[in-house]
């Protein structure tokens, strides 16, 4: 069965904070926090705690929307809870941003994760 990625009312309420605060940073502080909630979601994800990977993940991009590995990650985590209709709009999102689809297939993991769901017709 399919899962999403339903943020609580309170997670979104905290995630627009953490955005409207994120807008009055420095980039380099941007920058800086990006890379720390990004390498708390590669620590997340290693550990098997999915949401809170996505979740510092998502944060890595409200930070830093230019950087493709964060996406790349997110759509790993996405995956390894089923939330299949989320990853496609992460895709959307990191397009948006100037990240094809491409360059997040150069990210070995997401590549063989997207293969495999393409492979299964999750993707057409």
């Amino acid at each position: 069965k399919e899962r999403h990625l339903n943020f609580t009312a309170s997670q979104r309420k905290m995630l627009k904070r953490f955005s409207d605060k994120a807008q009055r940073l420095s980039f380099a502080e941007r920058k800086s926090r990006a890379y720390t909630f990004f390498n708390s979601g590669m620590t997340a994800l290693g550990n098997n705690e999915y949401r809170v990977a996505a979740l510092n993940f998502y944060k890595s991009i409200i930070l830093n929307p230019q950087r493709k590995e964060p996406y790349a990650f997110l759509c790993i985590a996405l995956a390894k809870m089923r939330a299949y209709d989320d990853i496609k709009k992460v895709i959307k999102m990191a397009n948006k941003n100037g990240i094809t689809l491409g360059d997040l297939r150069k990210n070995k993991m997401f590549d063989a994760m997207y293969t495999r769901l393409k492979q299964n017709g999750t993707f057409d």
